[in-house]
């Protein structure tokens, strides 16, 4: 379990919402999640962990939506 420290729970999910913009304030890019919600990266990992984020969101699709599997609705 991570930490409730750092969470946010989202609700009432709007893919519409979700998007990527550049973030010259931290010199990297901000994942808009919802509302309020962004998470900013930079630095020599941020295209690591993007990729560690697509396998993660797999991961949580197949957890969604378990008898579909790899067969899960695509946003």
């Amino acid at each position: 379990m991570t930490s409730a420290h750092n969470r946010a729970v989202i609700r009432a999910p709007r893919p519409d919402a979700v998007r990527a913009e550049r973030a010259p304030e931290v010199g990297g890019v901000a994942l808009v999640l919802a509302p309020e919600i962004e998470v900013l990266l930079s630095g020599p990992d941020a295209a690591a962990y993007l990729t560690r984020l697509a396998a993660a969101i797999a991961t949580a699709r197949g957890m969604l939506h378990p008898a579909q599997g790899d067969r899960a609705p695509r946003p």
